[in-house]
């Protein structure tokens, strides 16, 4: 289903300016797959598998994530998952680029192929690239950019909403604790727990911001980035179990904000098939630590999941 999405919203241009995808909202995205998957599939619950297809294809960066279930396609991309292989390369975002990568790398490849093989000398990869606007990165790099949490900027917090048009009922509320885990950080919202400052997850999946004695709506990444946030704020990090031996990384019921995930994915690879235990050569432990460290994270040792 994942790549069916991402061919979906890699589909959609602004007649403007065809080099801009059109942001779909969710009920779009649905009404398309219903066109796209075999007929002797269940629709019965497909919002749902939507739903989580897309949180984990904004985790990954393969798509934006906006206000009131609006996503679009994220821009090209080529990751160098290691620094120093001529062939291990990995693509993301927007579909509509890919035939256009596979040729300026002539790669000999399928042209839908997302794991590049370049035929080029190493370096000439980055401004070929470049040049076709289209982003080239490190891993090294990407650790550099990966966000600090912090408290929303202006520009970061969209309109403001009534109190009116808010399900309080059914919403819940982030108030870090010492000693729990992230999902037990998530209460049933209670007015006694409102404060300045106060972040709120609706049933839709929306998150919102309480600020200056408004709610304001938050893109869904900065939202989990507003959890740490909040959590460094309380002096209350979030513990990241792993066992150090083995490699292992344990992020099941753990939610990271999608560059972070990201990073993650490429240093790792499934345990099996848990894909949420990940696997970590030693030689990426540095830069593991590192991210967890600027995130404001703590890893402990752990024999498995908590």
């Amino acid at each position: 289903m994942n790549e069916i999405i991402l061919k979906i919203l890699s589909d959609p241009r602004d007649p403007k300016c065809l080099t801009r995808p059109v942001p779909l909202n969710k009920t779009q995205i649905v009404t398309l797959l219903r066109d796209s998957i075999p007929p002797d599939r269940s629709l019965d619950k497909l919002a749902d598998e939507v739903q989580e297809s897309l949180q984990e294809l904004e985790a990954r960066g393969e798509i934006l994530a906006g206000v009131r279930n609006r996503y679009c396609i994220a821009p090209p991309a080529v990751v160098s998952i290691d620094g120093d292989s001529e062939n291990h390369f990995h693509f993301r975002g927007d579909r509509a680029y890919l035939p256009l990568v596979h040729r300026i790398l002539e790669t000999g490849q399928d042209s839908e192929a997302i794991e590049l093989h370049p035929r080029v000398d190493i370096g000439r990869i980055k401004p070929l690239l470049n040049r076709s606007g289209i982003r080239f990165f490190t891993l090294d790099e990407s650790l550099h950019y990966l966000p600090t949490p912090y408290r929303p900027l202006t520009n970061h917090l969209r309109a403001s909403r009534s109190e009116e048009y808010i399900d309080f009922d059914t919403a819940i509320i982030y108030i870090p604790s010492p000693n729990t885990i992230q999902r037990e950080r998530w209460r049933k919202f209670d007015r006694s727990l409102l404060a300045e400052e106060s972040l709120f997850r609706l049933k839709t999946g929306e998150y919102l911001w309480y600020q200056d004695r408004q709610y304001h709506e938050l893109e869904a990444d900065t939202g989990v980035l507003m959890m740490y946030y909040l959590d460094r704020n309380k002096k209350c990090p979030l513990e990241i179990p792993w066992d150090r031996s083995l490699g292992k990384l344990y992020l099941r019921g753990i939610f990271l904000p999608g560059a972070y995930y990201q990073l993650i994915l490429q240093l790792s690879k499934p345990d099996g098939e848990i894909t949420r235990t990940r696997r970590i050569a030693p030689a990426n432990f540095p830069l593991i630590e590192k991210a967890f460290e600027k995130i404001g994270c703590i890893l402990v040792e752990s024999e498995g999941e908590s």
